[in-house]
């Protein structure tokens, strides 16, 4: 059985600063961190259901992301059974598959990101059978 996967809630880190270097984090309940960070209140992590043939050993890999100038970058990270990784190799697929991803944003551009309005970075999650 072919793998997919299907994000159920889309990430948000909220609100950030757009100085160069600054960072956001979101982790573990949406907890948010990091000079980057503007106001009070928690981030959402990204859901990502995963289904395929369950008992299946599968490798997971994120990629990191940038925006189409590069004004903002993103780092993912897994926050279920990865705490913090970017990759596991050999996980069992369940027959009920949920990936929950964090990450950090660095603001390399500040003043390009707001001239250009960019208020989202993509990355990539990597889902194969072993």
């Amino acid at each position: 059985e072919p793998i997919s996967l299907t994000e159920t809630t889309q990430m948000n880190l909220g609100s950030i600063l757009a100085n160069n270097a600054d960072t956001c984090t979101v982790a573990a309940a949406g907890a948010r961190s990091g000079a980057g960070c503007f106001g009070s209140g928690t981030g959402t992590l990204a859901a990502i259901d995963v289904s395929g043939t369950a008992g299946l050993q599968v490798d997971i890999a994120l990629t990191n992301g940038a925006s189409s100038a590069s004004e903002l970058t993103f780092a993912p990270s897994m926050l279920d059974n990865g705490a913090g990784a970017t990759t596991l190799t050999g996980v069992t697929l369940l027959a009920s598959h949920t990936l929950s991803l964090g990450g950090t944003v660095t603001v390399a551009d500040g003043a390009l990101a707001i001239t250009n309005a960019v208020n989202s970075v993509d990355y990539q999650v990597n889902v194969t059978y072993q």
